[in-house]
């Protein structure tokens, strides 16, 4: 007899820094983890999921039922509807959907995604693209002001130039009175960009330098696309850690925050606040120029698996560790 297959779940995030339905625990749990009042609740049916999500409550247990033929799970409400999928999956993009059969396929048995159902398109979008309605209060700028100050014209042709970077932070005698630590930030494409630091704001740790590593990177990548002429190329940034502390602040956990004094109160959060204006910065002028490029671009920040052999990252760790000794 084969054995049976673990029942599917829904787990859903009715208050948490972003609410939603996700299809496994890590990424619900990233949501609530750390969070006062957070409610969420693991469901066997997306329906039941989607109707935690908006009411925060569980829906009576239905009177009981011959046995019926298993289904799939059953579609959201009739109406108009789109439906934003948000993915820290590298394999996964994020997308918005018009029907709930789309989106269901590109979602289904993935890791590292939610999906929700909204009644505009916009919103939809504000969940896929992961941004926060207090982004602009942390830049300390509108919408408005962001546009026209680095809205491009179009180009003559569309830019579609691709960049890799990679960045690393390395902390020798972590934890200890005796630490040093320096960052590494490495351009795959553009080798002359790559830098070699120490960190020279204590305390000395290995999250510390990870943070200013991911922070000078995107400082590079910005002046890269905001301090040149509006007419020059642009290239299709892509930034990689194996910093999951990073990953997490960029992706989810700095929307628990609505302003830079908030941000700041947190660990580590001298570097935590320019760390996150500099990404903000970043993802909206690819989210207002998006246009401009062939294929349409989206800032990708990626996690790569530390010590895996995978060259770049190598190299920004080799850096990291190089500016760690020479204190």
């Amino acid at each position: 007899m084969r054995p049976k297959r673990p029942a599917s779940k829904f787990y859903a995030v009715h208050r948490g820094r972003q609410p939603g339905v996700f299809r496994d625990w890590p990424a619900c749990r990233d949501q609530v983890t750390g969070v006062r009042g957070a409610r969420w609740a693991a469901f066997r049916t997306l329906h039941d999921a989607e109707q935690f999500v908006r009411s925060g409550k569980r829906a009576a247990p239905a009177a009981p039922a011959a046995p019926a033929a298993p289904a799939a799970p059953a579609a959201p409400a009739a109406g108009r509807a789109f439906y934003g999928v948000h993915s820290s999956n590298p394999a996964v993009p994020s997308a918005v959907f018009d029907t709930w059969a789309a989106c269901q396929a590109h979602v289904h048995r993935q890791r590292g995604v939610a999906f929700r159902k909204f009644p505009t398109r916009e919103l939809a979008q504000n969940f896929a693209h992961g941004t926060a309605a207090h982004d602009w209060a942390l830049l300390g700028s509108s919408p408005a002001e962001f546009a026209r100050a680095h809205k491009l014209p179009p180009p003559p042709a569309p830019f579609s130039a691709r960049s890799v970077v990679y960045c690393d932070g390395s902390a020798l005698a972590n934890g200890s009175a005796r630490a040093t630590a320096g960052i590494g930030v490495y351009f795959r494409d553009e080798p002359h960009l790559s830098l070699s630091e120490p960190l020279t704001l204590p305390p000395y740790t290995n999250n510390r330098a990870e943070l200013l590593a991911a922070s000078r990177a995107l400082e590079l990548i910005w002046r890269n696309l905001a301090a040149v002429p509006a007419a020059a190329p642009r290239a299709l940034y892509v930034l990689r850690t194996d910093s999951e502390y990073v990953v997490r602040l960029l992706s989810a956990l700095y929307r628990a925050y609505d302003s830079p004094a908030a941000l700041a109160a947190v660990s580590n959060g001298d570097l935590a606040v320019p760390l996150v204006q500099n990404y903000l910065r970043v993802k909206h002028w690819y989210l207002l120029n998006t246009a401009c490029f062939h294929p349409p671009a989206e800032f990708a920040l990626e996690w790569v698996r530390g010590h895996d052999n995978e060259p770049g990252n190598e190299e920004a760790d080799r850096l990291a560790r190089e500016a760690a000794a020479s204190v």
